[in-house]
């Protein structure tokens, strides 16, 4: 997470700039994503 921080960073400030807003607070949270695998045929 923290070596994606810079380029969320870069991404973040570009938006901001073209759709000039303004960033109240930003917060990071983890994310945990499974796949899970249900047989076809239950």
């Amino acid at each position: 997470m923290s070596r994606a921080k810079g380029q969320a960073q870069a991404i973040r400030q570009e938006f901001i700039e073209h759709e000039g807003m303004r960033v109240i607070e930003v917060a990071e949270f983890d994310l945990v994503l499974t796949r899970l695998r249900v047989p076809e045929v239950v």
